[in-house]
């Protein structure tokens, strides 16, 4: 699990780790509106909160968008 961060902020990089994906793969889904955009700090940076990773999950799981294959989600 991600470490917490101010105010329970959660980078992509964290939400990446979470689901075994990679950052990039997240930006796709996300150009593509398979998953919620994210909202941004002001630097830009994609921010989540502890419940907004949970509801990605639950989309990314719902919708197959993985098999899993000996425990490991694999595209």
């Amino acid at each position: 699990m991600a470490a917490n961060r101010p105010g329970d902020q959660f980078t992509i990089h964290d939400l990446a780790k979470r689901l075994k994906v990679s950052a990039k793969t997240l930006k796709k889904w996300e150009r593509e509106k398979k998953i919620p955009e994210a909202r941004r700090s002001a630097f830009g940076w994609r921010l989540y909160t502890r419940g907004e990773m949970e509801k990605i999950e639950k989309v990314v799981k719902d919708n197959g968008f993985f098999v899993r294959s000996n425990g490991n989600l694999k595209k």
